[in-house]
């Protein structure tokens, strides 16, 4: 796209941002984690455009009825200091990756600082995850393949002819601490300064549809990316043949990343390793694999003490507690939690053991079924590059 054309949409864009708003405009444009902190705190669209002649719509046979195709969306981002209203102009050309309007916003010049202000404070509030619960060992082997593998002379590696890559694949069923764990990951490399980028499915298939994969798996300087829930792209192409020329266009990035900055690519799937397509998990696409399995009783008491609101913690009979809880998932914990603050809301106690029954009947279960979650894992043996030992659990 030529410079006068962006200088036209530029002067166009602002010109609609004057009619719908009363006042001139900032354009802005937001990375995907600061577009998510705005659509967290507003509500849906208030107006399609300014004049009804400059509303493209689609009609879809979904749930959803319709979406805007072209026009401009806008939206109230409730923050502290009231309601802020911004822009979001939908373009038709925004296929066109050269042009700055490919997802441009709007505010009011007036609430410009105040707008930057609020979605950095709320980005910085979500970033600061606290440590996760993992067993012996995890932490450091996480941190020392991820942070700490940036972190490293850059230099010795080149003299070395290692590359400035790393893989690290997370697997697991869900609800056992991968998500945690990534929240901190994520949380330590901008404590470190490093550059970090999420890929989802989502986000992988609409970069797919424009041809630009190729930016989802780059980074500006040394930093982690974060491919979360890949099994589609992952799973072994015997069994999914139709899956193929995705896993092809994954590994060619992976593979023809420049060696000039250091990465780190985080996997997380809920695959197991024998699930893997060999030519993902083949020496220098994953250099170390981390199975999270259900918690252990000394897990779940950490999880409970350190995480869990000491006002809680005072009125529970937490060894009761942990001993009951065998083989829950660190996200069945989590539903229980809930349960134990809404039955407080109603009765202002805590009941642990109404937050129980509550639960084992929510679940389906009573005294004559087997044990609530899953049984504890049996250890199969499996090899990596750093000598973690993955596991497989099959319940009785």
């Amino acid at each position: 796209m030529s410079r006068a054309a962006n200088q036209r949409d530029l002067e166009d864009f602002c010109a609609l941002g004057l009619q719908v708003l009363g006042q001139p405009i900032q354009p802005i444009v937001l990375d995907w984690d600061l577009r998510h902190v705005l659509r967290e705190h507003a509500g849906q669209p208030l107006l399609g455009g300014p004049h009804r002649e400059l509303v493209v719509r689609n009609w879809h046979t979904g749930r959803r009825g319709h979406s805007l195709a072209y026009g401009i969306e806008v939206y109230e981002v409730r923050t502290d200091r009231g309601k802020i209203p911004v822009l979001h102009l939908v373009n038709p050309q925004g296929h066109d990756s050269t042009s700055p309007f490919e997802d441009a916003w709007g505010v009011a010049h007036a609430h410009v600082a105040a707008l930057f202000r609020f979605l950095r404070r709320q980005q910085s509030q979500l970033e600061a995850a606290p440590a996760p619960v993992l067993a012996a060992g995890q932490k450091e082997l996480l941190f020392r393949n991820t942070v700490g593998f940036l972190r490293q002379e850059q230099d010795i590696l080149k003299r070395f002819g290692i590359p400035l890559k790393r893989g690290v694949m997370l697997l697991g069923e869900p609800g056992n601490g991968k998500t945690m764990a990534a929240r901190w990951l994520r949380s330590e490399a901008v404590r470190h300064g490093f550059e970090w980028q999420t890929v989802t499915p989502e986000a992988y298939e609409c970069s797919r549809s424009r041809g630009a994969i190729h930016e989802l798996f780059d980074l500006d300087q040394p930093g982690i990316v974060f491919l979360d829930d890949f099994e589609a792209g992952l799973r072994d192409r015997r069994e999914t043949p139709s899956s193929t020329h995705d896993q092809a266009t994954m590994l060619g990035e992976l593979d023809g990343l420049t060696q000039k900055r250091g990465i780190v690519f985080i996997f997380t799937t809920n695959l197991k390793v024998t699930e893997l397509d060999p030519a993902i998990r083949r020496p220098g696409r994953i250099d170390v694999f981390v199975e999270f399995q259900p918690p252990t009783p000394d897990l779940r008491r950490e999880l409970i003490v350190t995480h869990w609101p000491a006002e809680m913690n005072r009125s529970l009979p937490v060894d009761d507690l942990v001993a009951k809880t065998e083989g829950l998932s660190f996200a069945e914990l989590d539903e229980l939690k809930r349960l134990l603050v809404f039955h407080w809301l109603e009765t202002k106690r805590w009941d642990w053991q109404v937050a129980w029954s509550a639960y084992r009947a929510r679940m389906g279960f009573s005294d004559k079924t087997r044990a609530i979650g899953f049984l504890p894992p049996q250890v199969a043996s499996t090899a990596s590059l750093t000598s973690v030992s993955a596991r497989a659990r099959s319940e009785g």
